[in-house]
């Protein structure tokens, strides 16, 4: 905003005054996230970065035996599917560094013949 005014030759006691503002409206902002706490319901749900490794290593631990001990005849086994969706899951939402949309583009790969396509 204070771009556009400039471009637009806004006199300067405008200028001045939106500096203002914004820096005012900045210290408010940054006052009450200071004072942002976890409610009651928050606290109950909330889950501790590390637990969350935890959890996510089990998963994948999980999903790799399972797939490890698959045979030919049931490589498309639902139950050890499901165990990688999971484990990619979770992989995505808590290594992934945060504010990244590489994710949004990602397509899941069915079958071998939509591997040769890509």
């Amino acid at each position: 905003m204070l771009h556009l005014l400039e471009i637009a030759a806004a006199p300067k006691e405008i200028i001045t005054k939106y500096k203002l503002i914004n820096k005012n409206l900045s210290l408010i902002h940054e006052q009450k996230e200071s004072e942002n706490k976890l409610d009651e319901e928050e606290q109950k749900k909330f889950i501790d970065y590390n637990d969350l490794l935890k959890i996510r290593n089990k998963l994948y631990n999980d999903w790799v035996e399972s797939y490890e001990n698959l045979t030919i005849k049931n490589k498309n086994d639902i139950n050890t599917r499901n165990k990688n969706i999971k484990s990619l899951l979770l992989s995505f939402y808590s290594l992934f560094p945060p504010l990244r949309n590489e994710g949004l583009n990602l397509k899941e790969i069915v079958t071998n013949k939509q591997k040769r396509d890509r």
